[in-house]
């Protein structure tokens, strides 16, 4: 997660009781043992797979796994295949994106393969958007 997505990540953390809702991020734990246990036990240690997503939304009707991203970065392969089993069974992960167009802030829903679902230009209404409209978010 670069600096600007955990900028986002904190902002999402601050203001989701804003809009009913409540982000969950998932640590990843990966990084901060994977040097220590290579430098131990040599380049075969078994490190924890990875996180399967950045964090949760918890929203009183669903929770959803959210992935977030700033500008124009891409899901990595593992992040794709991830939410594309999730949506096959549950269509409950999409990724929250934060860029800026022509100056201005805006913030999007989008599937796993970049189809907006809902754009705007502040957080609170990304997330109202989400706890109000559950039902029109499948993919």
């Amino acid at each position: 997660m670069n600096k600007n997505e955990e900028s986002f990540k904190k902002s999402l953390q601050r203001y989701s009781h804003l809009a009913n809702c409540h982000y969950t991020h998932i640590p990843d734990v990966v990084r901060k043992v994977a040097a220590e246990m290579r430098r131990r036990y040599g380049p075969k240690a078994y490190i924890a797979e990875p996180r399967p997503c950045d964090g949760i939304l918890s929203t009183p009707k669903n929770n959803y796994f959210v992935e977030l991203k700033y500008a124009n970065n891409q899901l990595t392969d593992r992040q794709k295949k991830f939410g594309e089993r999730i949506n096959s069974i549950n269509g409950k992960f999409f990724v929250l994106r934060k860029r800026f167009v022509r100056n201005k802030l805006i913030y999007s829903i989008e599937t796993v393969y970049r189809e907006k679902i809902y754009e705007t230009d502040t957080l609170i209404n990304m997330l109202q958007y989400i706890v109000n409209k559950e039902k029109t978010i499948n993919h």
